[in-house]
């Protein structure tokens, strides 16, 4: 399957390498067509397993917080730079949820919010205090359209994150996850990162399945599309071509859009067929003259179907 630069050099080809059928404008194209194809079929390649690693509790040490402040400062603790995100919990206060903004080193952090802000400290000064920092989104990744389901030890039910705040706030239930909720999304530049919430969460690092669907994302240099690229490359040609009219006012760009739909169509009913003989699900096996008994067949000549 051609990547999105072969895409768009074979859509070029297809109208002459004309002058006006730049790169932008067939990749334009290009990505159109790939997202309507993609939401519009239930392609295979859409299927991902994700695999999510849940991350230990952290409560070693102490922390020292001060009021108006953002530092958090700790004694005996092993903070690292893979904590940003992270929760926390301070003290004897089991309701309020902080989220560490920034890593200093391995006993200085910055307190925030879930909106990734700074945010300052509003109790009182007080040293040696207990904490508790764990993992309360998970993040999926981008392009995620769907998520299909998620299994630990059995199928983890979804909920919505104001259940869990009702049944929950202070998120102090631990063990064996039973719900999942879909949390905001990260926006990290282009991306829009799918994040949940597993509840209670789990003390322990382990593996859980998550399986989803995978939605468009913009392709670009070699990224490869998940639509086969026959159909995306065919139907991107044909708004090529229609676009070259507009510009040249030639009308033999509208005979050859026709032929390329034609092409397209073809293209695009040929790759759901194959889509769904790889990926399908497997049909029983019949003899090809009809409904005859495949141990009557040459085929149960090889294989003991009995009679």
């Amino acid at each position: 399957m051609a990547d999105f630069t072969s895409m768009v050099s074979r859509v070029q080809s297809l109208v002459g390498n004309h002058s006006l059928a730049t790169s932008a404008v067939v990749g334009g194209f290009v990505n159109s067509r790939h997202r309507n194809l993609l939401e519009s079929y239930d392609w295979s390649r859409r299927k991902r397993d994700i695999l999510i690693s849940t991350a230990v509790d952290k409560t070693a040490g102490t922390v020292t917080v001060t009021n108006a402040s953002s530092t958090l400062t700790g004694s005996s603790t092993a903070w690292a730079a893979t904590d940003v995100d992270r929760s926390l919990k301070l003290g004897t206060n089991s309701y309020s949820i902080w989220t560490v903004n920034a890593y200093t080193s391995a006993t200085s952090i910055t307190l925030g919010d879930r909106n990734g802000n700074v945010v300052t400290y509003p109790g009182d000064t007080a040293a040696a205090q207990a904490y508790t920092m764990f993992t309360q989104f998970y993040e999926l990744g981008a392009g995620i359209e769907q998520i299909v389901n998620i299994k630990y030890k059995g199928e983890i039910r979804e909920v919505s994150e104001e259940f869990l705040d009702n049944m929950d706030p202070g998120r102090q239930g631990t063990g064996d996850p039973r719900f999942f909720a879909r949390s905001a999304r990260k926006m990290t530049g282009a991306n829009d990162i799918v994040r949940i919430e597993l509840y209670p969460r789990l003390t322990e690092a382990v593996a859980i399945n998550v399986k989803v669907e995978l939605g468009h994302t913009t392709l670009s240099g070699t990224s490869n599309p998940i639509v086969p690229s026959g159909p995306c490359e065919w139907f991107a040609a044909v708004d090529t071509c229609f676009f070259l009219k507009a510009k040249t006012k030639d009308d033999t760009w509208l005979s050859l859009a026709d032929k390329y739909s034609a092409e397209g169509e073809r293209s695009r009913e040929f790759e759901l067929g194959q889509d769904a003989k790889k990926f399908g699900v497997q049909q029983q096996v019949r003899d090809s003259a009809g409904d005859i008994n495949p141990g009557l067949t040459d085929l149960g000549l090889d294989h003991d179907f009995g009679l």
